[in-house]
């Protein structure tokens, strides 16, 4: 009988899915019970096989108490960032890449390499190791599996395209501050010391907020946020994003680092002529898209890494 898996994510529930699957499925296991993976509390699955190997995020407290009420202890295996976790990651690091970092528990260190790009898949990847472990698999072939994933759900930190140290990624799946946030640091820790970073971003996903002060706030903290990771060009796209572009000059930003446009057609002709011309950039330049509208968000993103001019047009 073949391992049963079952994913509980809030979010990227589908890269989520392809890692640990990739990690089970691609090892001899000897232990052939359901696996549940759940990284948040939020999506239960209504029934768990009371002899299933449960792997929870040892860094959500929700979480980690459901996780007692469904299976014994015993069938239990936590996963993060926490010291208390049974597999924990350590030494996270970010290029246009991929991530790596070092899975470490009872039984040693394992050297993660993801063709992923960012930190935001690194606890399904943990997870998805941990699973394997857990079932008796050799870890090397769960390893081997983790990198040979090349790409989750479109729109989730998306590498759309690449031309030697340049490069556009697309995340336009989410807009929630906590995304945005995600992405952000991403772009920042892909281009230290190594490219010119610059930043696409458009109103954000508040979730039915309509208090215009917390709407403010929201926006406001992204601004000041995209200034504090030096992320060397911001863009903001439409009016009721505003307040990034604002905040961004609050904090420091000087004239020409932050600019704000109406529509994604503005966007892309101002970064056409500036950051990403027909012939290539001057320097290696790193393109973060994070707007709505995401079509239109992957033909900006092929339309500027592409080698010829074209006449092509974007709009909002």
């Amino acid at each position: 009988m073949g391992v049963s898996i079952l994913v509980s994510a809030r979010r990227g529930e589908p890269t989520a899915r392809a890692l640990v699957g990739a990690a089970l499925t691609a090892t001899t296991v000897a232990d052939s019970r359901p696996v549940v993976v759940l990284l948040d509390a939020t999506a239960i699955p209504p029934v768990v096989d009371p002899g299933a190997i449960l792997v929870v995020t040892a860094d959500d407290a929700a979480a980690l108490a459901l996780a007692a009420s469904i299976v014994p202890a015993d069938r239990v295996v936590s996963v993060g960032y926490s010291a208390s976790a049974d597999l924990r990651a350590e030494s996270v690091a970010v290029t246009l890449d991929g991530t790596t970092f070092t899975a470490v528990g009872a039984t040693g260190s394992h050297r993660v390499r993801l063709a992923l790009v960012g930190e935001r898949h690194v606890p399904a990847a943990l997870a998805g190791l941990a699973a394997a472990l857990a079932t008796g698999a050799e870890a090397s072939a769960a390893l081997d599996a983790l990198a040979a994933v090349v790409a989750g759900e479109p729109g989730n930190l998306e590498m759309i395209a690449r031309r030697g140290d340049s490069a556009v990624i697309g995340d336009g799946y989410d807009l929630t501050p906590l995304s945005t946030t995600e992405a952000l640091k991403t772009l920042a820790e892909a281009t230290r010391d190594r490219a010119r970073s610059v930043a696409v971003l458009g109103d954000l996903d508040l979730d039915g907020e309509t208090d215009p002060v917390e709407v403010r706030e929201a926006h406001d903290r992204i601004g000041r946020l995209v200034v504090r990771l030096n992320v060397d060009r911001l863009i903001v796209v439409g009016q009721t994003a505003r307040h990034i572009h604002n905040a961004a000059g609050l904090e420091g930003s000087w004239d020409g680092e932050s600019v704000l446009v109406d529509t994604l057609d503005e966007a892309y002709d101002l970064l056409n002529e500036t950051e990403l011309p027909a012939d290539g950039p001057e320097t290696a330049t790193v393109l973060l898209v994070k707007t709505a509208a995401s079509p239109r968000l992957r033909l900006l993103g092929e339309a500027l890494a592409r080698d010829t001019d074209t006449n092509e047009r974007v709009t909002a």
